[in-house]
């Protein structure tokens, strides 16, 4: 997963010191876009106008509080991870905050502000892992409707396929016992018309008979081919299945996002 150089975060905090100090350590870094804001009313005027990659949010402000803030972005439906900063003894607004989205949390009164940028880069990292393990979890649902659809083709084909196939062998049949039939009955002539006839209908039933065949059998491969790998994204494995390949080079453990260590809570 590429992860971009550099990370938009939005401070919100009505501490113009602790403010600026949180915003002059980031962009002293030189990998973050730092944005300040000093009220809860500025911050969704600066979450309505652009898109931030973190957002570093003051719990207790006059006016629209960090909860509010933190409340508007859940209903607005915002996917931006938020790291909800508590004054001492605010464990509860820490869990309440939690169960609102928020990725993490730190008390002002124990942070180590040189550990701030390295607390944003790992809430942005696991924001990241997290969206690609959805979106991955997205395709392999596609992937198994597609599957499932196909099954579902073959299935049908091969009972339209026997359906065929009997119906030809009856009607060729009954052909074959009406001919005898009327051969008792016909002068040379009328013979001959007659197996210009018959033949011409067994050259139609087996023109039906091979498309039938090739029907059943072209379901049945694709069926086979597009099959969930769940250790492949999705555009790998059409790739893969399209070139009649059985498995992916390169799939391995490690693209599962589950099994990647996560950030620490706290820097």
């Amino acid at each position: 997963m590429d992860i971009p150089t550099r990370i938009s975060v939005l401070v919100v905090d009505d501490d113009d010191a602790f403010r600026l100090v949180v915003g002059g350590v980031l962009r002293s870094k030189g990998d973050f876009d730092v944005t300040l804001s000093d009220s809860g009313e500025s911050a969704i005027e600066e979450l309505t106008s652009k898109p931030f990659d973190v957002v570093l949010l003051d719990h207790k402000m006059t006016g629209i509080s960090g909860l509010n803030v933190l409340q508007w972005i859940h209903e607005q439906k915002m996917d931006v991870p938020v790291i909800m900063i508590t004054a001492a003894g605010s464990e509860t607004i820490a869990v309440e905050a939690m169960k609102l989205g928020a990725y993490d949390y730190f008390s002002k009164d124990i942070i180590d502000i040189d550990h701030v940028p390295l607390a944003v880069r790992s809430v942005h990292e696991r924001h990241l892992f997290r969206l690609e393990k959805e979106q991955w979890k997205r395709e392999r649902e596609v992937l198994r409707a597609v599957e499932s659809s196909l099954a579902l083709l073959n299935r049908t084909t091969d009972l339209l396929g026997e359906l065929v196939g009997n119906s030809l062998q009856s009607i060729s049949s009954e052909l074959d016992s009406a001919s005898r039939e009327l051969k008792r009955h016909l002068d040379a002539e009328g013979l001959e018309k007659l197996e210009e006839i018959l033949a011409r209908m067994k050259q139609e039933f087996a023109v039906v008979a091979a498309g039938s065949r090739s029907i059943t059998n072209l379901s049945t491969s694709l069926a086979n081919k597009v099959q969930v790998n769940p250790d492949v994204p999705l555009n790998t494995n059409v790739l893969h299945d399209a070139a009649g390949l059985e498995g992916a080079p390169g799939a391995s453990a490690n693209n599962d996002l589950s099994d990647r260590p996560q950030p620490s809570r706290n820097p």
